[in-house]
């Protein structure tokens, strides 16, 4: 009976963690830079899953004009770039 009771609990634990690897995400990484090549810290930076639906995320670039979305479903997504004399970008 106890062997069979350890035996039950390690085909559940096996199965929990082989089911909690099958969640996909991923992450978007990026720089702001202009035209130059120079860094454009503090611009807005907006992503967005037309498929998912949902409020935009958004975040501000940082001192090196570097932003990052983590832990992001499946999905085709839309970064938009904007910043005050600048022209706005979408990919």
């Amino acid at each position: 009976m106890k062997t069979r009771s350890l035996l039950m609990l390690a085909l559940l634990l096996a199965t929990a963690s082989g089911a909690a690897a099958q969640i996909a995400s991923g992450n978007i990484y990026g720089t702001v830079t202009d035209e130059s090549g120079a860094a454009l810290p503090g611009t807005l930076v907006s992503l967005e899953a037309p498929i998912i639906g949902g409020a935009p995320r958004t975040t501000t670039a940082g001192s090196h004009g570097e932003f990052r979305f983590l832990n992001l479903d499946n999905a085709t997504y839309k970064v938009t770039v904007s910043m005050p004399g600048f022209t706005r970008v979408e990919r």
